[in-house]
């Protein structure tokens, strides 16, 4: 919307983004270091 809140609703929405978001980043930093490394990076 355009009142320039986050309503709820729309936090619940970007939470859940967030947290598919951060699956997937899990899924390519391999050695769990935080970050994708020049080796992780050609599977993402």
């Amino acid at each position: 919307d355009t009142t320039g809140k986050l309503g709820f609703e729309e936090f619940k929405y970007l939470r859940n983004n967030i947290k598919k978001w951060q699956a997937i980043y899990k899924q390519f930093d391999v050695d769990r270091s935080g970050t994708i490394g020049s080796s992780e990076l050609p599977g993402a």
